[in-house]
């Protein structure tokens, strides 16, 4: 049976584009088409199932890495803890500061905080984002499913979940002012920070 040929795409794009992309290429070990399809089937909202499994190996690797890290700081706290017994009272004080540090930090999880909209210039003001650079100002990253950005009323939403908000206002909370451009039946989101 023959097999489909998959059609090819050619567009013209700004040259740093470009270059990003060949940051990507050598960074991920993938082609320019490959990086390519990846994020137009992220922009169409459809990641590929290897992406997403990319995604959550590198997750798994991440966690395990926090574990042994976690470890590690009970380890020294441990360590620290004995070495304070030992000395009684002659221990001086940054020690026992560092100890007590090093305990609250083993024992409290990784917390997000909200996003806050950094400040902006007037010059800053004018240029306009697309939904994927807005959600990156944010602190996300839209090629990471995982990545959520919280706003300052507490609503924490992933890239997907952003880019279907329809009130300007549930924009307006993250420190965005919204408009949108019609091209066709193709509705275009265009974000810009609002300057506080």
């Amino acid at each position: 049976m023959p097999q489909k040929q998959r059609p090819l795409i050619a567009a013209k794009i700004h040259p740093q584009q470009m270059q990003e992309v060949d940051q990507i290429c050598q960074q991920t070990g993938k082609s320019r088409s490959q990086i390519l399809q990846e994020a137009i089937a992220l922009y169409l909202g459809k990641p590929e199932v290897n992406q997403v499994n990319q995604v959550g190996e590198r997750v798994e690797a991440l966690e395990e890495g926090m574990k042994a890290v976690n470890q590690q700081l009970t380890q020294l706290t441990q360590a620290i803890e004995d070495l304070t017994q030992k000395m009684g009272s002659k221990t001086p004080p940054e020690l026992t500061e560092l100890t007590n540090g090093l305990t609250q930090l083993t024992k409290q999880p990784v917390k997000s905080k909200p996003a806050t909209p950094k400040q902006v210039t007037a010059q800053e003001d004018g240029e306009w984002m697309s939904s994927g650079e807005a959600f990156r100002y944010l602190g996300g990253d839209p090629n990471d499913l995982h990545t959520k950005v919280t706003s300052a009323s507490g609503r924490t939403v992933g890239f997907r979940g952003f880019r279907k908000i329809q009130d300007l206002e549930e924009y307006k909370d993250f420190g965005l002012e919204y408009h949108f451009e019609q091209h066709g039946k193709l509705t275009k989101a265009k974000f810009r920070p609002i300057v506080r």
